[in-house]
Formats: C-alpha cells, sequence, structure tokens
C-alpha cells in the first residue's frame, strides 16, 4: 500500500473510486447510491473527529446505520443492507487505488441484522418453502410494516386479533392496487401461519385473512410477443460484464420461462453439467 490509515480528502479519490467501480462492471445508477452512503457516513465520522477511512469496519458501520435509520425513521432492513454494500464497496476501491483501510470484517448473515423472530421466519420461508432471498426480503418489508401497525396500537404478537388484521389490511387498501394489495395478504397469512405452527399465537389465524380477488383481465400481459422479445435483447450491449449478464439472463427468462426470482436465484451449483440440467427453485405462493 502507498498510504497509512489517513483521511483521503483529496477530491479526486472519489473520481478514482468511480473509475475502478466502472472497471468492475458497475452501472451509474448503482454507483450513485453508493456514494449518497459514503457521504453521509464520512460526514458523520468528521463531525465526531474521527477518521472515515479508519471506521470502515463492519461493526462499525452496522452501529453509525442503525443510529441513522432510528433517527430518520427508515426501514431498517433494506438500509442496513445499502449501507453495507456502498461501504464495502468504497472499502475495495480504496485498496485498489492504493490507499490502506481498516480490514474489512466478514459480510453478515442475511438474519443477522433482524430480530429473532423474523430471523427465524426468513429461515422457514427460504429453508423450508425454497423462497429466494430477493422475495424474502420483499416479504419482510411487509412484515415489519405490520408489526409497527401492531406497536402503534400496543399490541403483541401473541394479542393479534382479527380486529388488527382487518384494520392493517384495511390501511393498506387506500394507497395500493388490487395486486399488491393482494400480495400484502399473502404475506400476511404466511406470516401468521409461521407464528402459530411455531407456538407464537395460539389461534390459527391465517385463513381468516381476506384476500382481494383479481381478475385475469385486471392483471398486465404474462409474456411479450416473440419480436419484442428478440428487439429488447439485441439492443443489450454485450462488450461490457455488465451486458453480457443482463444479457443471458433475459435470454434464460425468454427461452424457458423462468421468473426474475428464480433467474436471480441461480448459481453453479444449480447447473448439473454432466446431466445438462439446470435446478430452479420456484417460489412458492
Amino acid at each position: 500500500m502507498n498510504s497509512s490509515i489517513t483521511s483521503t480528502e483529496d477530491p479526486s479519490i472519489v473520481v478514482k473510486v468511480v473509475r475502478v467501480w466502472r472497471s468492475n462492471g458497475i452501472a451509474w445508477s448503482t454507483i450513485r447510491g453508493y456514494l449518497n452512503w459514503v457521504r453521509r457516513f464520512r460526514a458523520d465520522c468528521r463531525q465526531r473527529g474521527q477518521i472515515p477511512e479508519a471506521q470502515l469496519r463492519w461493526k462499525i458501520v452496522q452501529r453509525w446505520t442503525l443510529r441513522y435509520v432510528r433517527a430518520r425513521g427508515i426501514t431498517p432492513l433494506n438500509a442496513t443492507r445499502s449501507a453495507y454494500k456502498s461501504l464495502s464497496a468504497w472499502s475495495w476501491g480504496l485498496q485498489a487505488c492504493g490507499y490502506a483501510v481498516s480490514p474489512w470484517d466478514a459480510p453478515p448473515t442475511p438474519t443477522s441484522l433482524l430480530s429473532p423472530l423474523l430471523a427465524a421466519f426468513v429461515e422457514h420461508r427460504i429453508e423450508v418453502q425454497g423462497l429466494v432471498e430477493s422475495s424474502v426480503r420483499r416479504d419482510l418489508n411487509i412484515v415489519q410494516e405490520f408489526l409497527l401497525f401492531l406497536r402503534r396500537r400496543r399490541r403483541t404478537i401473541a394479542m393479534i386479533r382479527v380486529a388488527d388484521i382487518d384494520g392493517f389490511l384495511g390501511r393498506c387498501s387506500g394507497r395500493m392496487t388490487l395486486r399488491t394489495l393482494a400480495r400484502v395478504a399473502y404475506v400476511l397469512r404466511a406470516f401468521l401461519q409461521f407464528l402459530y405452527t411455531f407456538g407464537r399465537h395460539r389461534h390459527e389465524l391465517a385463513s381468516l385473512v381476506a384476500t382481494p380477488r383479481v381478475r385475469r383481465g385486471e392483471l398486465p400481459p404474462r409474456a411479450l410477443p416473440w419480436p419484442d422479445v428478440r428487439r429488447i435483447i439485441g439492443a443489450i450491449d454485450r462488450r461490457t460484464r455488465t451486458g453480457r449478464r443482463d444479457y443471458a439472463l433475459l435470454l434464460t427468462m425468454a427461452a424457458y420461462g423462468l421468473g426474475s426470482g428464480e433467474v436471480r436465484g441461480l448459481t453453479l451449483e444449480s447447473v448439473d453439467w454432466r446431466r445438462r440440467q439446470v435446478r430452479v427453485v420456484r417460489q412458492c405462493e
């Protein structure tokens, strides 16, 4: 390394790190999100009289993020994930530019930022029901909103009643489409069933969740005409790493009829090269 752990106040360092990110195929939209978190973190460190680069460790970032989201009422799960990815990318970007920074801790597990109850729910959804992590994160936003709704009513998990369920869905119905509301009801049923199965609530309330009826004609078309698919795929710039990735994803979805969550869940272990088969985990609705 060319430098010890000192403050990188040189404005050009941001340009240098951005170049490193871009050379690794990171999109501009992602970079803008990264830089927002980097600016917040560095400004807070300076205000506390600390060297920002000396604070680039996961545990410190975690404590800072929790303080930040509590002060602003942001959903903790999404914010902590975004902050972790952004500051982790900033850390390795600085190292790539020749700056010595604090050693970054091992990445946290997906459930390390959650309460024991929500961590168990996540594990159940992924390990038992076979959902992909991106789908579970979306589900957690709904569950966290429901738990916040209960706290405002001064009700605990064991005190949930049908009136609470109806009240939450009624509150959601005023700002959601029927399709989104149906998704909320589906997640709420899954959470209530989980509570009953594992003894967190003595009554089976899942069957009492009223689900709005969404008619087929009210849904957007499930498929595009093949000429449109070919035009979309053909417009992708395959000269970049990101373009080749997007091309592979869209081509797989178009050829095999997979959903976005199923494609994102594919790994090298999903491919049986000898049998020429791909194992796909399909979400349980």
